[in-house]
């Protein structure tokens, strides 16, 4: 962008640009662009305003929670497999569960 290798005006001119809806759009774009490659390139996170968190939360994506452990499939295999307590006990110590 600082050396002109995005070209301003994609159709040649403002006037050729701005006859059509679609070359508004591109301007429009193009503006946005701007925006983002300037706030990541000029200013710190501190002197971000308004726009340009919202920009940042819109562009970098949120972090997945991991979903919380349940003991559902300790449970069925409890039913499904009728060991003694002690075996059980076992099995869940190398699993590294304590006292299930």
């Amino acid at each position: 962008m600082p050396v002109g290798a995005v070209r301003h005006f994609p159709a040649g001119t403002y006037d050729k640009q701005m006859k059509r809806w679609t070359g508004r759009k591109e301007m429009e774009l193009v503006s946005v662009v701007h925006s983002v490659w300037y706030m990541f390139k000029h200013l710190k996170m501190g002197d971000w305003g308004e726009g340009q968190l919202r920009i940042a939360k819109w562009l970098m994506p949120e972090a997945e929670v991991p979903p919380e452990p349940t003991r559902k499939l300790d449970d069925l295999i409890n039913r499904l497999w009728h060991g003694s307590w002690w075996s059980r006990h076992i099995v869940w110590q190398m699993r590294g569960i304590e006292n299930g």
